[in-house]
């Protein structure tokens, strides 16, 4: 009995979805590994163990592959910081747990934090990229810094200047501990990050109250 056209309809959608992460899961790797310029679309249809024809059935070329990568993980990212940020936390609580699910996140992705921290891209300061690794989260931030500035948990300053200094911290601590990525601790690092945010962000009261959180 051949298939009905909803059905079929319903299984080329699953069968494309199954291609798109696939093959987005190796480009991930490749590129993670080799650099985006080493990388070939061969070498990513071989990852994937399909055929080069199927890979470009799917994708335009590299170009369209990264941003694809960027656009499913940083999705997926923001999904999981709504969830802290929507909190009632006070600020310097809500910015813990912020950076607790953004370095648990990228260290259970290690290829992502890879393709992330060797493309020497800034996190903070691409903000309108379509490639931006804290694009969706960075209006948060900056609304959860403007909440502790006016609640003198922060510094005074200008939250959108403060936030990419913010996730320039989380980069650099991460890009240190990557050196030994098998040894990595999520909330080792995090807590790491808020040590440094402490002294970057809060008047000393509040200061050793971070110390204390962290």
């Amino acid at each position: 009995m051949a298939a009905r056209p909803r059905n079929r309809a319903n299984l080329e959608a699953a069968r494309s979805r199954m291609y798109h992460a696939l093959i987005v899961d190796s480009a991930e790797r490749v590129f993670a590994e080799q650099g985006f310029e080493s990388g070939t679309m061969q070498d990513i249809a071989n990852e994937a163990g399909v055929s080069l024809k199927t890979v470009y059935a799917n994708f335009e070329g590299k170009d369209d592959l990264f941003r694809a990568i960027h656009r499913d993980r940083v999705t997926a990212l923001t999904e999981e910081l709504a969830h802290v940020y929507a909190s009632d936390r006070e600020p310097a609580e809500m910015l813990r747990e912020a950076v607790r699910s953004h370095v648990s996140f990228l260290v259970e992705r290690p290829a992502y934090m890879r393709l992330q921290l060797r493309s020497l891209r800034s996190w903070g300061m691409d903000a309108d990229s379509e490639e931006a690794f804290d694009h969706g989260g960075r209006d948060s931030l900056i609304a959860l810094l403007e909440r502790g500035i006016a609640a003198d948990v922060f510094y005074p300053g200008e939250p959108v200047r403060i936030a990419p200094m913010v996730l320039a911290v989380m980069q650099v601590q991460l890009a240190d501990q990557l050196r030994h990525p098998d040894e990595v601790d999520a909330d080792e690092v995090a807590d790491q990050i808020m040590r440094h945010l402490g002294r970057l962000l809060c008047v000393p009261e509040n200061e050793r109250r971070v110390r204390r959180i962290a």
